[in-house]
Parts: structure tokens; C-alpha cells; sequence
């Protein structure tokens, strides 16, 4: 960072997402604090995600959201299915995603530069997706709905199995001042619209409105516009989510 303050980036993914992020940052002497603002966790077990599941081999394309999509959803996929369909497509959204499916042996299908619903949907196969096809996707409860609207409107028939739910963490009061004051955190990452939401609304419970005015670096231009409407002063727009694109948006803006 210019000037005499050393730079202190917040990591603020949720645990167990953060650690080649974190080695990116320690590659390039970034000092950081990880303090997630999502909590991630199963669903109660109802029954719905095995029924799907068990009907895989009648999907021609299985899209995975997110790693927690293919940390849960292969684990219920395994109980199920010894050896994978034949005739499914399977795809993911960024490379960290692609990877954590590639560990199952699945030849998949993923986004490069942007990592969202928007460009899996210009990759051919969701392209060329033809009427009457089943597409299942593999998320957490709720978020954007626009891949399956898209989906739908090229004709495809589309399911969710939702696997795990996201929640704010439950801190004790004061924990942002701590982090601003005391730790002299001066940067920040948001990876999703939701982390933005969770981020903001802990500092206004704490009295921290000075958090507005520090870097955020975010992943598209979805949140940047979130943030800027938020009251945030200085919005960094990464190319992705991936470790390579924070670090390239630091870099950028001569934060390190």
C-alpha cells in the first residue's frame, strides 16, 4: 500500500474456501485476517436432494454452483451412484469449482475470465441445449435465478438440489471495530452480493460506517454495482473470484 501503512487485507470467505487465496497473498507478502462472513451449512435431510440424485441418469447436463455444491452433492451423488452416468454433461462455474469436481474423476465443462451464470451460459453445450432436456443444478438455498430462467427459455426442463444454506455468522457486537481499530484492517474482499450484505450490515451494527470508505475488491460487476450503491467509495472490480484475479485487482490498483 502507498505510504507508510502496511496494507491488511480481510479475507472474509467462508472457512475452508480461503486457503489459496491466503497463499496467493503470502506469495506476495500480503498480510491478512481471515474473518468469513458466510457461514455454510447442510441442509436438514429431507429427502428431496436423494430423490433427484437418484434420477440422475435422466439429466443431460449437471451444473455445480460452487465447491460447497460439489462438496456435498458428490458426497450424496457417491451414496448413490458407484460408477457416474453415462450421457451427462457436467459443469461448473470457475475453475476452483472445475477442480474440486475434476477430483472425482468427472470430465467437466467450465467458464474461463468470468466465473458466473452468465458465461457457463455461452459455453456451447448450454448453447446448444435442446427443448425438453433436463438440466440439474447444484447450489445452496436460494440466490440468482437467472441461469435457470435462461435455461428455461432456450426449452430446457431445470431442477434444483439444494444442498447447503448460507447465513450470516453470529459474532459478538464490536468484532468490525476490532478488526478496523485495533487490527488496522484496510482492505477488504467480497465474493458474492450476499458477503457485500453480511459485511455492511455487522460494521452498521457496530457503528463502523468508516468501512465504506476502505478498498473492497469484489468479482463482477453484478456486486461492484451492489457495493457502489451500498455507499462504498472505492470499488474494485476483479476480473473473477479466483485467487490470480484478487491478487491481479490489488496489484492493479497499487495496494501491494
Amino acid at each position: 500500500m502507498t505510504g507508510n501503512t502496511p496494507f491488511k487485507f480481510w479475507i472474509t470467505r467462508p472457512e475452508g474456501t480461503a486457503e489459496e487465496l491466503t497463499q496467493a497473498c503470502a506469495d506476495h507478502h500480503i498480510d491478512v485476517v481471515q474473518l468469513p462472513l458466510m457461514d455454510i451449512n447442510p441442509c436438514k435431510d429431507d429427502g428431496v436432494a436423494a430423490r433427484l440424485v437418484m434420477n440422475l441418469d435422466q439429466y443431460s447436463h449437471v451444473i455445480f454452483i460452487s465447491g460447497n455444491a460439489v462438496k456435498y452433492g458428490m458426497s450424496l451423488i457417491e451414496q448413490y451412484w458407484p460408477q457416474l452416468p453415462v450421457g451427462v454433461k457436467w459443469l461448473a462455474i470457475g475453475s476452483a469449482t472445475a477442480r474440486a469436481l475434476q477430483a472425482f474423476d468427472v470430465e467437466v465443462e467450465t467458464t474461463h475470465g468470468a466465473m458466473n451464470s452468465e458465461a457457463l451460459l455461452a459455453l456451447p453445450s448450454l448453447r446448444e441445449v435442446q427443448p425438453l432436456q433436463r438440466v440439474l443444478i447444484m447450489r445452496g438455498v436460494g440466490g440468482r435465478e437467472h441461469l435457470a430462467s435462461v435455461l428455461r427459455e432456450r426449452g430446457a426442463s431445470v431442477d434444483y438440489c439444494e444442498l447447503y444454506q448460507r447465513s450470516i455468522p453470529d459474532y459478538p457486537e464490536g468484532v468490525i471495530r476490532h478488526l478496523l481499530d485495533d487490527i488496522g484492517v484496510n482492505g477488504w474482499l467480497a465474493s458474492s452480493a450476499e458477503t457485500l450484505q453480511n459485511g455492511l450490515a455487522l460494521a452498521a451494527r457496530d457503528g463502523c460506517s468508516q468501512l465504506l470508505a476502505l478498498p473492497i475488491v469484489v468479482p463482477s460487476e453484478r456486486v461492484a454495482d451492489a457495493a457502489r450503491q451500498a455507499g462504498c467509495q472505492r470499488v474494485i472490480e476483479a476480473e473473477n473470484a479466483g485467487s490470480h484475479a484478487v491478487i491481479e485487482a490489488l496489484l492493479r490498483q497499487g495496494l501491494i
